[in-house]
């Protein structure tokens, strides 16, 4: 007892304190870095592991960031190290906010944690504008990080707001589908072809420009250059030079899956797809979607994988609210400086003040790691914002919308890509989950994990608990395409027999 009561005391002193704060920066850097990273792919992991250190990162991140501020501002710790921990703590939280949630409860929990958030931004202000020191360096990186941490919490803000406001382009999409077949000219003597989509005007993007109309309202909007419909996408497509089949098939079908996206949002807000059973539908289902493609034969369900992977961005990950790629370029330029700046010339120069009291050097070794790894994440994140499949659709829609080929396209777009295909991205582990309801109906869950977290993850309920994932065997893999269209807005007619 005597070794553990003289380490509890050696632990009260301000020596021990420092090393607390010292061990708690370092381990809240690491977890929000790992949430950060996380929320760069912006995609829901089925590995169990994964997913529960995901969910107890997220539940203790603010816990221990509010722990450190609380040490730096009850302590003796005023001066401008200990405050560039905390902002660089509050930057790398607000990244953290792009994870991916599972669930509409989940969503709903970061309101409350958003609050927190904000109100730990004004304690560090608070704590700025008390702090010691003459270390320049450190005073242009504590502003700097706060400032571009308000900047993202802002964001967070109106984004949030936005998700609260009935989406408008919903219900337009719903009233142009109503008179999207006689805008096709179907009936006028060429029959559709749902190959290279003739005789198919859904809209691909910029239903954003339109305003609810009458019917010949639509059709004028219809033909301007900002609304961009499949049809015109898949001309634009077939006229590039120098690319092969297989990436221009690639390239139709991801474009594809972002227009029936659109479609499929309108079954979430209640509104009844005009297509269904049209005859059009069930041939483009049957004759564009199952095909012998050039890619191979599950052509079908890589649309629709890609139009689910949309759904899920749209509604649990809140992450599309698109930056132009030089403010990507510039924050993460201007992040790097400092970063270089605070690390050399902070650390190492004249204006650098060794603490009198804990580990020599730790302090030191400290500010570099913490501030590295905040430039770290927003070199990552500017990287993911780059090669995300929001910045793919948006590039090819200015694409078609000026008339403009590939290979000049606008300056800053996704400049690193020469070839047109989507970026690669695999959401498909050609495996299945199962539940089996007899052999579970007894099973009690614990929900351990929902208890932890403060219910953050959704208990399970009675019964509920899936069995081990099984891997498809090739056969099955070949054929999945054909079973996967069931999920898709116009999947609703039969064609030979499959649904």
């Amino acid at each position: 007892m005597a070794p553990a009561r003289g380490f509890v005391e050696r632990l009260s002193t301000v020596e021990g304190r420092l090393l607390r704060l010292e061990v708690v920066v370092l381990a809240s850097a690491v977890v929000l870095a790992a949430l950060v990273l996380y929320g760069a792919t912006r995609r829901r992991s089925s590995d169990k592991l994964l997913r529960g250190v995901m969910w107890m990162a997220y539940s203790l991140s603010y816990v221990v960031v509010s722990y450190a501020v609380g040490l730096i501002q009850d302590g003796p710790f005023r001066g401008e190290t200990f405050v560039l921990w905390a902002a660089a703590l509050l930057l790398i939280q607000a990244s953290a906010y792009a994870a991916p949630v599972h669930s509409r409860r989940e969503f709903s929990q970061r309101k409350k944690l958003l609050l927190q958030h904000v109100l730990q931004t004004a304690l560090v202000l608070w704590l700025i504008a008390n702090a010691t020191g003459r270390n320049a360096s450190y005073r242009a990186a504590i502003w700097a990080f706060w400032c571009l941490n308000v900047l993202k919490t802002v964001a967070k803000i109106v984004e949030m707001i936005k998700a609260s406001i009935p989406d408008q382009s919903v219900k337009l999409i719903a009233d142009y589908m109503d008179v999207e077949e006689s805008l096709a000219g179907v009936g006028d003597g060429e029959p559709p072809d749902p190959t290279t989509m003739k005789g198919y005007r859904y809209i691909f993007h910029g239903e954003d420009t339109m305003v609810p109309a009458t019917r010949d309202d639509m059709v004028r909007q219809s033909d301007g250059k900002s609304v961009v419909t499949i049809d015109r996408v898949y001309r634009w497509i077939d006229d590039e030079p120098g690319y092969s089949g297989v990436e221009k098939d690639m390239a139709r079908d991801f474009c594809l899956a972002f227009a029936l996206f659109k479609l499929l949002k309108r079954r979430f807000y209640g509104f009844v797809p005009a297509e269904a059973g049209s005859p059009r539908a069930r041939d483009l289902v049957c004759g564009g979607l199952i095909r012998p493609a050039v890619t191979g034969p599950d052509a079908a369900f890589r649309v629709v994988e890609a139009e689910l992977a949309f759904l899920y961005d749209e509604f649990y990950t809140r992450n599309v609210v698109l930056v132009g790629a030089r403010t990507y370029v510039c924050i993460a330029a201007a992040v790097a400086g400092i970063t270089m700046w605070t690390a050399f010339f902070g650390t190492l120069g004249p204006g650098y003040h060794r603490l009198r009291i804990g580990v020599r050097g730790l302090d030191r070794s400290v500010t570099v790691l913490i501030v590295v790894i905040t430039a770290g994440l927003e070199l990552c994140q500017a990287v993911a914002g780059f090669s995300s499949n929001w910045r793919y659709v948006k590039t090819v829609y200015r694409c078609v919308r000026d008339d403009q080929p590939w290979t000049n396209r606008r300056h800053g777009h996704l400049w690193w890509k020469e070839s047109i295909t989507p970026p690669a991205t695999r959401y498909w582990d050609d495996k299945v989950g199962q539940y089996v309801l007899l052999k579970r109906f007894g099973h009690r869950p614990w929900n351990i994990l929902s208890w932890l977290t403060l219910y953050l993850v959704e208990p399970r309920r009675q019964g509920q608990k899936r069995g081990r994932r099984k891997r498809l065997p090739q056969e099955r893999c070949s054929c999945r395409s054909r079973r996967a269209t069931a999920t898709s807005p116009m999947a609703s007619p039969r064609c030979g027999g499959t649904a």
